[in-house]
């Protein structure tokens, strides 16, 4: 028999700091909800009353996030992480009402979903491609290779599958980048072409998409305590991620895919915590063939496994990775040089609020103009590299060395990328989960200027003016992350 909880308890409940912050964030998720209702067009970068009006919201969400982040270690006993769980859920159910904002990738993602569940592959053709623009749009090659494709049952079953329902071309027709192939790993293809298959209809395919990725979102947010209990550490600290505000409107209202990847690739460090080898580095593969950025801890994983079990659990955990991650890849292999065509692109070309990548690269090209990126990227992947392999070979074998080299690999990916997008602050936000460290909160809370500075591209580029602001706002975004993480090392060595 279920009983209700004593009065005493369920008012210690309610007194408890966190039930208020928790009250505020779940009022600022509404109005971003409702606001995204309000916009003609959600997705448009350039709305100026949108971006200023969420802006002002989030702002406040921010505020009220960090206050929880300072009551987790003061929270009322009975405040637990299962009420912090029932928080994260309320938030999430509120934004998955909401229409995405700002953004427009979940459109490639409903694309891809439904071409793979059509058994076709989506690597082969670009979204422009499929549509066959006229030849004088294109350039001869691409002219040349179409005019044999449009023989091919291939494209015209894909053509077939773009025109078929009206509701789901104007989805389609909001893809961005339509000329490049998509960039998603095969798990990534496979969860997508799920989400489409379960969608009761075309109307319902946002949301359907979107439950799927709070679905693993959810995952996530309990492997974060798992792992928390683990190291013996307050469960309740499984809030810096699930109460995020930018989270929260990058997974469960504009719908990203990175709670696939962060489920799994928390699920692989909960299974090397637990030296549970071979399943570690198998859901590391899953975890890499969502998305690429986890192939950077697969030295951490191999160091920390072969000074606890030597070489030979390495090389079987080392063929099990390989396993795994091609027989992901195979079934799409028939696209050739065109499996890996989107990524190329992505890894030759993308560029976006980023904030140390900007810097050096206006630094080089006050040298050399036209090889300024290029450097930049080489000497930032070869950084990259190098921090990787240092974090991985100095760390030791006790499991809080394991956490604290995880943190800085995925926090230094994000910070050497030339794409800072503010969904990608989930590459190391659950991390801080298990070692706190302000200026890296800062950094992941700064990631709201992104939407301003957007806004600022956007608006430019379609006016052909010029765009004198973003710059400034970006060194601003920057300016209390610099100065936190000089105020921790400054206490550090105080400490010392």
């Amino acid at each position: 028999m279920i009983t209700a909880p004593p009065a005493s308890q369920l008012r210690s409940i309610l007194t408890a700091p966190l039930v208020p912050i928790g009250a505020v964030l779940l009022t600022a998720t509404a109005a971003v909800t409702l606001l995204s209702r309000w916009v003609d067009v959600p997705q448009d970068p350039a709305h100026w009353p949108a971006v200023l009006g969420f802006t002002g919201i989030q702002l406040v969400a921010v505020a009220a996030y960090f206050g929880a982040v300072r009551g987790a270690g003061i929270a009322a006993p009975r405040f637990t992480a299962a009420h912090m769980i029932g928080f994260a859920v309320a938030l999430r159910v509120v934004s998955l009402f909401s229409l995405p904002l700002f953004d427009d990738d979940l459109y490639r993602y409903i694309w891809d979903g439904k071409v793979t569940a059509h058994g076709l592959n989506p690597y082969r053709h670009a979204p422009q491609e499929v549509v066959l623009p006229p030849f004088d749009q294109l350039g001869d090659a691409a002219a040349d290779r179409l005019a044999a494709d449009r023989q091919m049952a291939t494209l015209d079953r894909l053509n077939e599958l773009w025109f078929e329902d009206n509701v789901e071309r104007a989805l389609f027709q909001q893809i961005n980048y339509p000329h490049i192939p998509t960039i998603y790993p095969p798990l990534a293809q496979v969860v997508f072409a799920g989400a489409y298959l379960i969608s009761p209809s075309s109307t319902g395919l946002i949301t359907c998409f979107k439950l799927v990725f709070c679905v693993f979102e959810i995952l996530a947010i309990c492997l974060v305590v798992a792992i928390l209990r683990q190291l013996r550490l307050n469960p309740l600290f499984g809030l810096i991620y699930a109460w995020h505000p930018l989270v929260l409107k990058e997974i469960a209202g504009t719908g990203h895919m990175e709670s696939l990847t962060v489920a799994l690739t928390l699920l692989a460090f909960y299974a090397l915590l637990r030296k549970q080898w071979f399943p570690s580095f198998l859901v590391l593969a899953l975890a890499v063939g969502s998305k690429l950025y986890p192939l950077l801890l697969l030295p951490l994983f191999i160091a920390w496994t072969f000074r606890l079990r030597g070489w030979g659990s390495v090389a079987g955990a080392l063929l099990v990775f390989a396993g795994g991650l091609a027989a992901l890849y195979l079934p799409f292999a028939d696209a050739g040089s065109r499996l890996f065509g989107g990524t190329a692109a992505y890894a030759r070309l993308w560029e976006m609020n980023a904030g140390p990548f900007a810097l050096v690269q206006w630094l080089i090209s006050l040298v050399t103009a036209a090889g300024a990126p290029t450097i930049t990227r080489v000497l930032f992947g070869l950084g990259m590299m190098a921090l990787t392999a240092v974090l991985a070979l100095k760390t030791g074998s006790a499991q809080p060395q394991l956490v604290r080299a995880g943190l800085f690999i995925l926090a230094g990916a994000y910070l050497l990328s030339p794409v800072q997008n503010p969904w990608y602050i989930c590459w190391f936000l659950p991390w801080l989960c298990f070692r706190p460290r302000w200026w890296l909160l800062a950094l992941s809370g700064s990631a709201l200027l992104y939407y301003p500075h957007l806004a600022l591209i956007s608006t430019s580029t379609h006016t052909g003016g010029t765009d004198d602001w973003s710059g400034l706002l970006l060194v601003t975004a920057y300016m209390p992350v610099c100065g936190l993480f000089v105020w921790e090392i400054i206490n550090r060595k105080r400490r010392v």
